[in-house]
């Protein structure tokens, strides 16, 4: 999946979560989390020292493994891509 897309959707997902629970604070971390990825892609953040902050794919792994595998599975992708990122790494292929 085009890692653009992979964002998108992941934010997506987040987005639909939280209409469901607005006050959930994990939803509400992903949801910044992710637009400030997709910030730094876009060109619209210069501030790339909080990629060692990213965590998605710890809440993927800790709170929706079990629950929610789609979710969980794409917040360990987006973690790679920030990883990725972090260490200066070109991430325009597929994830």
């Amino acid at each position: 999946m085009d890692v653009d897309a992979m964002l998108t959707d992941a934010e997506s997902i987040v987005d639909d979560r939280l209409l469901a629970a607005p006050d959930y604070t994990i939803f509400q971390s992903i949801k910044q989390q992710i637009e400030y990825i997709k910030n730094i892609r876009a060109g619209k953040e210069g501030d790339r020292s909080r990629l060692s902050s990213v965590n998605v794919g710890l809440y993927g792994v800790r709170e929706f493994e079990e629950s929610d595998p789609e979710l969980a599975y794409l917040l360990k992708r987006v973690q790679y891509i920030a990883d990725e990122m972090r260490q200066g790494e070109p991430v325009n292929k597929s994830v």
